[in-house]
C-alpha cells in the first residue's frame, strides 16, 4: 500500500534523511521518500506489518511528526509554527543586541565582572527561550545514532556558553564568548526563517501547477463493427491502460 503522508519539523536536507532512514528501518516499510520542499513522506508499506501509528511514534522519538488524523491540518501546523518561529527569531535578535551591547562594552554596567554576569544571563535567557528546540531535537537524533543541524547548533553554542561561564568564574575573564552563543541561535533561527517562507512560496507554486492539469480527459471508443467513433468526456481518475484519447 502507498500512500503521502505529510510530515512536520524538517529544516534541513539532513533532518529529511532521517526522517527517510527511519522510516525505511521499520519492519512492513517496503521503501520511504521523503520530499523536503512537499514536506511529505511517499511510504509503501505493508498494513499487516507496520501501522501509521507506529510511524507516526518512530518519528516522534526523533523530533519529528507524522500528520495521520483526519482533524489535523498540516498546513494549519506549518502556519502556527512559522508564527512561533518568527517570535523565537525576533526574541533572539533583541537578547542578542543586548548581550553585545554589555559583552563589547559597549554600556557600562560597572566593570569586566559584572558584564560578564550579565551577559551570561543574557545568553542564558537566549538559549533557554529562543534556542531550546535546537537542544532537545539534538538529544533525541543523538540518542537515536542520528545527526543534523540541530545537532550542529546545539554543541557550538553549548560548549562556547560552558566555555565563557568557566573563565567568568574561575579561569580568564577576559576569554568570554556569550554574545557569539547569542548571535549563532539568531542567525539559525532568521534562516530557518527564511527558508520557510520561501519554501512556503515553492509549495505554493507546485500546487497551482498541479491545479493546472485536467480533470476530465476525452475517451474514444468505437462500436463492434467499428463504426464512426463517439467521445466521451470522463474523469482522469478511470482512465485505463489501454484506452483511445482525443487530444485537442
Amino acid at each position: 500500500m502507498k500512500q503521502t503522508l505529510p510530515v512536520v519539523g524538517m529544516a534541513c536536507a539532513a533532518c529529511a534523511g532521517s526522517v527517510e532512514r527511519k522510516l525505511n528501518s521499520l519492519k512492513g516499510v517496503t521503501n520511504a521518500s521523503v520530499n523536503l520542499v512537499g514536506r511529505s513522506a511517499l511510504v509503501d508499506y505493508d498494513p499487516a506489518q507496520v501501522t501509521l501509528e507506529a510511524m507516526k511514534q518512530a518519528l516522534n522519538d526523533i523530533g519529528f511528526d507524522l500528520v495521520i488524523e483526519q482533524d489535523r491540518s498540516a498546513d494549519a501546523i506549518r502556519r502556527r509554527e512559522y508564527v512561533l518561529l518568527l517570535r523565537r527569531a525576533m526574541l533572539s535578535w533583541l537578547l542578542s543586541l543586548a548581550g553585545m551591547c554589555v559583552g563589547m562594552r559597549w554600556v557600562d554596567v560597572g566593570g569586566p565582572t559584572v558584564s560578564n554576569q550579565l551577559s551570561l544571563l543574557i545568553a542564558l535567557a537566549n538559549l533557554w527561550f529562543c534556542g531550546r528546540a535546537f537542544y532537545t531535537n539534538a538529544v533525541r537524533q543523538l540518542r537515536h545514532a542520528m545527526a543534523n543541524m540541530d545537532v550542529l547548533v546545539a554543541l557550538s553554542t553549548l560548549v562556547a556558553f560552558l566555555f565563557s561561564a568557566y573563565n567568568t568564574f574561575w579561569g580568564d575573564p577576559a576569554q568570554t564568548y556569550f554574545d557569539s552563543c547569542g548571535m549563532i541561535i539568531t542567525f539559525v533561527l532568521t534562516g530557518r526563517l527564511l527558508e520557510e517562507k520561501a519554501k512556503d512560496g515553492t509549495a505554493m507554486s507546485i500546487r497551482k501547477l498541479m491545479g493546472l492539469s485536467p480533470k476530465t480527459a476525452h475517451v474514444v471508443s468505437y462500436d463492434e463493427a467499428g463504426n464512426a467513433p463517439t467521445v466521451e468526456d470522463v474523469p482522469v481518475a478511470t482512465i485505463e491502460v489501454g484506452d483511445v484519447l482525443e487530444v485537442r
